[in-house]
């Protein structure tokens, strides 16, 4: 079985501080943030990128602060 990574298109399971979030990565014309469609260009879509099942990314904000997602599940 090969590992499925994240790309424009994809649907993600991550969680983070105990808590699982639900994205749809998509091109920035589509996105929706309220409706769980993040940009690939966005600070979490560009860090999920590329990365697969049960991997944790740093996701750096705007702030300057860094958060870290695990990723739970891509579909």
């Amino acid at each position: 079985m090969t590992k499925k990574s994240v790309s424009i298109g994809s649907r993600v399971l991550v969680e983070t501080f105990g808590r699982n979030y639900r994205f749809q990565i998509v091109d920035s014309m589509k996105a929706d943030p309220t409706d769980g469609k993040i940009s690939g260009e966005s600070p979490i879509g560009k860090a999920l990128l590329g990365h697969g099942r049960s991997e944790k990314v740093k996701v750096n904000l705007f702030s300057g602060e860094s958060v870290y997602y695990k990723i739970v599940r891509v579909y």
